[in-house]
């Protein structure tokens, strides 16, 4: 149970906790049934220590989530939902996809889909990655339209499975876009000459990835994150070779090797900001995000 709840902020004080030791709690919580489908919920979890913290970056997690349920079969969704800084430099591709199904009486001859884009996307970058049907696209003025002409989609009653379909597609977002920055868009699914079905809106965030203190998958391992002046580099069972830091534009800033498992990087002349640490020996390539001060 928790020690104290404050309006919507629910406190645990955990007992000690030694070096390497855990303490877990599993919370289950339930929304209003009026909560429409497609609602962002967003939840934070902070640890606060008792005694002083080396990387206080890393004792705050936020997670972005958002309503769904199996009323409406008919949805969008974009992959990933969470963009970094640098993710947006180097133009990371979001996947955007429309599903669609019949749940009429009689086949629809024709299944037409809109979407009024953002402006935040790049929509001469626009790519069609799949789709259950065949099918013709065009932009104008701003509004993506997918038509499925002579589709001839079974109803649910008489075919469920066949009553399903989709079309996948990709945009790079604005290079413009900012830490705190959301970018949404719905869709409107015509069944015939029927009234549009309006989908959820696909929401997808721009966040400043952080590293950790601490080992990664790889072993590679960079602190203090975020660092000001100095940083220090270990390679757990490797010689580190070549270590690389590149900006959020995929610029090469600063190069060094290392002979040794250990290496430290002076990085007090570097802008702060977001940047890529990328470590290359006779192993292959590892890499971590940091922030610089």
């Amino acid at each position: 149970m928790p020690d104290a709840v404050n309006g919507n902020v629910v406190d645990w004080t955990t007992p000690s906790i030694v070096p390497g030791g855990s303490w877990t709690v599993w919370v289950e919580l339930y929304g209003p049934p009026a909560l429409v489908l497609g609602t962002p919920v967003v939840q934070q979890a902070t640890a606060t220590p008792s005694q002083p913290d080396q990387t206080p970056t890393d004792n705050t997690y936020i997670l972005n989530d958002v309503v769904v349920g199996s009323f409406d079969p008919n949805d969008k969704k974009v992959e990933p939902s969470t963009l970094s800084l640098l993710d947006v430099a180097s133009g990371t591709r979001v996947q955007y996809t429309v599903r669609f199904q019949n749940t009429g009486t009689f086949p629809a001859e024709r299944v037409l889909i809109t979407d009024t884009l953002s402006s935040d996307l790049q929509w001469a970058t626009m790519q069609v990655l799949g789709s259950s049907h065949t099918h013709t696209w065009y932009i104008h003025n701003g509004v993506l339209h997918v038509l499925f002409e002579n589709i001839n989609l079974p109803d649910s009653v008489s075919d469920e499975p066949g009553s399903h379909g989709f079309v996948k597609f990709s945009f790079v977002p604005s290079n413009t876009l900012i830490t705190g920055d959301d970018v949404g868009n719905i869709a409107n699914i015509f069944f015939d000459y029927n009234d549009p079905v309006i989908t959820n809106e696909a929401l997808f965030y721009v966040e400043t990835s952080l590293a950790v203190d601490g080992a990664d998958a790889d072993g590679l391992r960079a602190w203090p994150n975020p660092a000001q002046d100095v940083l220090f580099v270990a390679l757990a069972g490797a010689t580190i070779g070549t270590l690389s830091v590149v900006d959020a534009t995929g610029r090469e800033v600063l190069t060094s090797t290392a002979t040794s498992t250990r290496a430290a990087l002076n990085i007090g002349a570097l802008a702060a900001g977001p940047y890529l640490l990328r470590c290359t020996n006779s192993k292959g390539v590892r890499t971590t995000h940091l922030m610089k001060h």
